[in-house]
């Protein structure tokens, strides 16, 4: 039986290996787990980030629907894990109080990339559902941008029979 570290492990792990057929993986700054109610965003804006966080854990009895009965005795442990992705985005220039806002065609590719990076993620839950028992892929939500960053992030649940 995997232990929640270990799945988000194999989470991560898989989602390199996506990014890497991709070539896209060179450019991130940090590729890592973090702990909390948030992932930093910091790290994006000098190529970009990827982690995995956990976001809930309740108990099931039926994966992946959390159990409110008290006292289940068949219940395990359903994790609700977050994957995210935010690279730099493209952001106003200001020379000497002169603003150049960004082209059309910067905001083009940035969405291009953040597709590209969407569908490489999702690529990579699938690689990481054959490693572990129980896996429900959720849905995407684009995240910004930000703070000179935009990506989004993909929900997740995992667990062990």
């Amino acid at each position: 039986m995997l232990s929640a570290k270990e799945m988000m492990d194999i989470v991560l792990a898989a989602c390199v290996v996506e990014l890497r057929a991709d070539g896209t993986d060179g450019n991130l700054c940090a590729t890592t787990k973090y702990p909390g109610e948030a992932a930093p965003l910091d790290y994006a804006e000098c190529g970009g980030m990827l982690w995995v966080r956990l976001a809930t854990t309740a108990p099931t009895t039926q994966f992946p629907n959390a159990e409110s009965r008290p006292n289940v005795c068949a219940s395990t442990l359903a994790f609700n894990l977050e994957v995210g992705l935010m690279r730099p985005s493209p952001i106003p220039e200001d020379t000497f109080g002169d603003f150049q806002l960004p082209s059309d065609q910067e905001h083009s590719e940035s969405t291009d990339r953040q597709m590209d990076d969407m569908e490489a993620i999702y690529r990579g839950l699938v690689r990481a559902s054959r490693d572990i028992e129980m896996v429900s892929i959720g849905s995407y939500t684009p995240v910004g941008p930000v703070g000179g960053t935009v990506g989004g992030t993909w929900t997740l649940v995992v667990g062990n029979e």
